[in-house]
């Protein structure tokens, strides 16, 4: 190969490098992202976590019909999932941003579920709470017992760094426990439950070192796999 050859090559590949420095695909490197019609006009929004690096977003976009909405820099925040959530069973979504980044109470950085709604003025905080009962590694929403409110499902890290999933109901003023499975080696996967009836699911490493997918039900105060 020519050193003309040598250098086109160079530029070809420096070019997707420029891009992931400065956000991915010029600031369209989506991270996160979920769909709710927030204002309920009858046209689901797109909620996206874009730009970034890692496993972190910068920029918080609202699509609507195919144009971009609302715009908000939450890169100080660290953010890393966007999920919709109905906690307290009033019709209205509010918006879960999973966020590694320190607290009020807690200065350690940490992951994080912060709640906002949004509003025609911006983002407004909910609960910047301090984190769950456990160190977790991934959240998702869902109403497991069809009250009409969504509740917050966990995987957590045990002392002895096995895993277990454990359900938080909202009270108001932020999170309470109300059950947790026994422990696993591992959980690669835990998904919502949808509008068609489908049960949350999570996919869990038994003892014997086995993947298994298993439906998660809640009743009566009591969580059972199925």
């Amino acid at each position: 190969m020519n050193g003309h050859s040598c250098r086109v090559l160079l530029l070809v590949l420096l070019i997707p490098a420029i891009g992931l420095l400065f956000g991915g695909s010029l600031g369209k490197r989506v991270v996160s992202s979920c769909v709710a019609d927030l204002n309920h006009n009858g046209v689901a929004e797109t909620i996206r976590l874009e730009g970034g690096y890692g496993p972190f977003g910068r920029y918080l976009a609202i699509i609507e019909g195919g144009s971009e909405i609302m715009r908000f820099d939450l890169s100080a925040m660290k953010p890393w999932k966007v999920q919709t959530a109905d906690i307290d069973g009033d019709g209205e979504w509010e918006l879960s941003i999973g966020v590694y980044t320190t607290a009020r109470t807690d200065p350690e950085m940490n992951k994080r579920p912060f709640i906002f709604r949004l509003t025609d003025k911006g983002l407004y905080p909910v609960w910047l709470g301090t984190r769950l009962s456990k160190p977790f590694e991934d959240y998702v929403f869902s109403d497991l017992d069809g009250d009409g409110r969504d509740e917050l499902l966990a995987i957590e890290y045990l002392v002895d760094g096995r895993k277990v999933l454990n359900i938080y109901g909202w009270k108001g003023f932020g999170f309470e426990g109300l059950c947790q499975s026994q422990g696993f080696q591992d959980i690669k996967e835990l998904k919502a439950g949808y509008s068609d009836g489908t049960k949350p699911s999570a996919l869990v490493v038994t003892d014997n070192r086995r993947l298994k997918r298993v439906a998660l039900c809640y009743e009566q105060g009591i969580l059972t796999l199925e």
